[in-house]
């Protein structure tokens, strides 16, 4: 993974900041619908054909709060 890749996926796997980056840049009225503090990173680490580890982007999923979920990528 490239550094800038590696700093980027610990700079957005913190749960508050993430939430924070939304209230602050998103303003849209859906996004009082999205239950913040709820939301749950998605394992997006996975193997190659040849066996290598693999990362993927940095996936949240979010309950919404009248039904469903929201994906964060």
């Amino acid at each position: 993974m490239a550094d800038h890749d590696a700093l980027y996926h610990r700079l957005f796997s913190h749960p508050g900041m993430v939430a924070q980056l939304l209230r602050d840049f998103v303003a849209e009225p859906w996004l009082d619908d999205l239950d913040l503090p709820a939301m749950e990173r998605v394992n997006a680490k996975f193997h190659g054909r040849g066996g290598e580890r693999r990362d993927g982007d940095v996936i949240w999923r979010i309950p919404m709060r009248q039904e469903g979920e929201a994906y964060l990528v």
